[in-house]
């Protein structure tokens, strides 16, 4: 039976709610938030694979043969479907290239056995605040089976779950990590709270690398304003 429904779009005024939060004495999150860099393995039909950033590009199995990743599960969209799920609890990642230099790096084994070594000397070269590893399998039953550890500021967050699909398991994944960075540096600004610190910048060389400065500093939650004092040679303060 058909039903008839309809979409409510609702916007609002990013200073009025910061504004409502501030008054109600909530954490806040800043726009201006950790990037993750995210190591997700997959595995269907006896295969496994890591999801990489390049859909077009070959990825390798457990089996040690190269797949397209519009084989099987991976042609229902994983990648998009973990962008889709970072975007909605505003995380902002990075997915690997998985190109020869990630490659001949991180295999699929260390992926899917949590080995962070390989992983963590991979990862500099994208210089993430925080690094997700994870994996997921379908289990005898239909559902799917998933765990992920979080890797930030040299601890580690282990989780686990089963969902209905890998959509929902990834959107559980999302909710986990979302959660752990916000608890991590969300803050309570109170208005009653003032206080200074001089901030020395190297490598300001043109007018532009002090707006980059500036805009940057402007965006931080926790910053009401900042003032530029001094300038000697190459360094702002």
């Amino acid at each position: 039976e058909e039903v008839l429904a309809k979409r409510l779009l609702l916007s609002f005024d990013p200073s009025l709610v910061l504004r409502t939060l501030k008054e109600a004495q909530l954490p806040i999150w800043g726009s201006n938030r950790a990037r993750v860099l995210v190591w997700w393995g997959v595995e269907n039909e006896g295969d496994r694979y890591l999801l990489s950033a390049d859909e077009n590009d070959p990825v390798q199995t457990g089996s040690g043969r190269s797949v397209k990743k519009h084989d099987g599960i991976v042609e229902r969209g994983v990648v998009e479907r973990l962008y889709k799920e970072t975007i909605r609890r505003g995380v902002p990642i990075t997915i690997p290239l998985m190109d020869l230099q990630d490659s001949t790096t991180v295999s699929t084994s260390d992926v899917w056995g949590f080995f962070t070594e390989n992983i963590e000397v991979a990862s500099r070269r994208y210089g993430p605040e925080a690094i997700l590893i994870g994996r997921a399998m379908p289990s005898l039953n239909g559902e799917w089976l998933g765990s992920w550890m979080l890797l930030l500021d040299g601890q580690s967050y282990w989780y686990e779950g089963t969902a209905g699909s890998v959509d929902y398991l990834l959107a559980e994944a999302v909710d986990n990590i979302a959660e752990k960075l916000a608890e991590k540096y969300a803050v309570i600004i109170r208005e009653d709270s003032s206080f200074g610190i001089n901030l020395k910048v190297f490598d300001i060389h043109e007018l532009k690398d002090y707006a980059a400065v500036s805009s940057y500093l402007d965006a931080l939650v926790p910053v009401r304003r900042a003032h530029l004092r001094q300038v000697e040679s190459c360094q702002s303060i």
